[in-house]
């Protein structure tokens, strides 16, 4: 008995030192927290954003540019060097997917055993490879292997790149600087038709067709990229050198464990009821409808628009060019509607209405599609298509990333781009050749994803009221009582049940805190 009793009066003090360590904390990332507002704040943050955001950008250009340009390939002879049917083109587009998503989650869970730098690197180094080599292909099950490891090795650095970000700016902060980096994406789109049009006039060159060169080119690129990536990728704040000041340091480590009103500790060690905490979060599964929406709708498009365009009696060489005009569009577009809902900070419309641009979109396409004498309006739907395809997926990852913290952040990240990329198996088999020019299946899959998105954001925007609101209850001060006192087991445990975690939804719930 005196041995039990003892172990419960070492537990007890246990949990004492900690509380007064979560209240000294506190008190200090508040007085911190002072300091950094303002001009004060945003010049850290320029620092910030000058060493971090463009090397990400460059990452996922690199990763979008090497998984689309297979389509830039197929209208430089792909299909016809290698024969192969609608079919099996698109089978082997969808191993690409299949791989991806398998590998994605226990890759996230790689974080916690790497240094984001070595295994970013890596991921890029082996892609780069995987991109190159794919020239010497000879056949179309070749072609399979190449885009299953290509799958495998990109599998990683999406998830990557989002959590990293997440370790460094505030839920607040976020969804602009995901939104520069997802940008990327669709500056991929604009700099693979330039590419594709100048790598086209080296068919021939050394006995290799254009697209082989297609492929050779840009994965050499990438490989250059990997080499490069310990010395121009950061880690989180334990790692950042002495560009920042060690206040620096604290305050952006302390505003990281802290929620509107109480501490929330980083859980920094696995567990397996992380995982089932997060296949069992109900928000998961709008979350991952969101995902699948516009995953689909932009897969389907940057795999088949130089194709679509042709169809449109364009010639090759435009039929590479035309598409950069739209993209650069989107990355504009990307850009403006994910800064414009921080500064609403406001998430439900931002997706909202790229979504619904999105039905206008496959209207006017659908309506116009196999009339040439009305070729521009086509494009202009093509246009609205390809912007709700990409201007959403900003917001969409900051509204997941800001609505679960700890290392159930890291499962959930995960489990949203692996499950979530399953668009890319709906994607890449919707838009058929034998339907050209009309490609009623295409449109009308996405018609109905555009609807699904939707719907899945009114019911988070409506769940997410009902929560915060039920919260908002309890004062200030209770609150931070009872989050002091259950710091050691529940915030722990489950970060998110915490009375002080606000849900982020719209302007009246997402609120401006004294630790942000």
């Amino acid at each position: 008995m005196s041995s039990i009793s003892s172990q419960e009066k070492d537990k007890r003090n246990v949990s004492t030192v900690q509380v007064q360590n979560y209240e000294e904390e506190f008190e200090e990332f508040k007085a911190l927290s002072e300091k950094y507002q303002g001009d004060v704040l945003a010049k850290l943050l320029r620092k910030i954003d000058c060493r971090l955001v463009p090397v990400f950008a460059l990452l996922y250009l690199m990763s979008f540019l090497d998984r689309g340009n297979v389509g830039n390939a197929k209208v430089a002879g792909l299909t016809k060097t290698i024969p192969m049917t609608d079919k099996q083109y698109n089978t082997a587009l969808t191993l690409f997917f299949v791989f991806y998503i398998v590998f994605e989650i226990p890759s996230q869970m790689m974080l916690k055993k790497f240094r984001p730098k070595w295994y970013i690197s890596c991921l890029t180094l082996s892609w780069g490879l995987v991109m190159s080599l794919t020239c010497l292909i000879q056949s179309y099950r070749g072609f399979m292997v190449a885009r299953s490891f290509l799958g495998i090795t990109e599998s990683g650095l999406f998830p990557a790149a989002g959590y990293t970000l997440s370790m460094w700016y505030s839920r607040s902060e976020m969804a602009s600087r995901v939104a520069l980096f997802f940008c990327a994406a669709s500056v991929a789109g604009a700099l693979s038709g330039i590419l594709a049009y100048g790598i086209s006039f080296m068919d021939g060159l050394a006995g290799m067709e254009g697209w082989r060169w297609i492929f050779l080119v840009e994965g050499l690129v990438t490989i250059v990229l990997g080499l490069l990536g310990p010395l121009i990728i950061l880690d989180s704040t334990a790692y950042c050198g002495k560009w920042l000041s060690d206040e620096e340091k604290k305050f952006l480590i302390l505003r990281q464990q802290y929620t509107e009103t109480g501490p929330v500790p980083p859980a920094e060690h696995f567990d397996w009821k992380y995982v089932k905490m997060a296949f069992t979060d109900w928000q998961m599964i709008f979350q991952i409808g969101i995902f699948v929406t516009h995953g689909a709708l932009g897969y389907s498009i940057s795999f088949t628009l130089p194709v679509i365009i042709k169809s449109l009696e364009f010639t090759t060489y435009e039929s590479y060019l035309i598409p950069v005009p739209i993209y650069i569009a989107a990355c504009v577009l990307t850009y403006f509607n994910s800064w414009w809902g921080d500064r609403r900070r406001s998430r439900f419309l931002h997706i909202v209405i790229p979504f619904t641009g999105a039905i206008i979109g496959v209207a006017i396409c659908f309506a116009s599609a196999g009339k040439k004498h009305i070729a521009g309006v086509n494009l202009f739907g093509l246009i609205l298509i390809v912007f709700a395809s990409y201007s959403p997926v900003p917001t969409s990852i900051s509204w997941m990333a800001n609505n679960v913290i700890g290392y159930k952040k890291v499962i959930a990240m995960g489990m949203l781009m692996g499950i979530g990329n399953c668009s890319g198996l709906i994607g890449s088999n919707i838009y058929l050749t034998s339907e050209s020019p009309k490609y009623q299946t295409g449109y009308g899959v996405s018609l109905a994803l555009a609807v699904m998105g939707i719907t899945c954001a009114i019911v988070l925007k409506i769940v997410y009221a009902r929560e915060n609101k039920s919260r908002d209850l309890l004062t200030a001060f209770t609150a931070r009582s009872l989050t002091l006192c259950l710091a050691p087991t529940l915030l722990t445990a489950h970060p998110t049940s915490a009375i002080s975690f606000r849900t982020i939804m719209c302007r009246c719930t997402f609120r401006t805190r004294v630790n942000e």
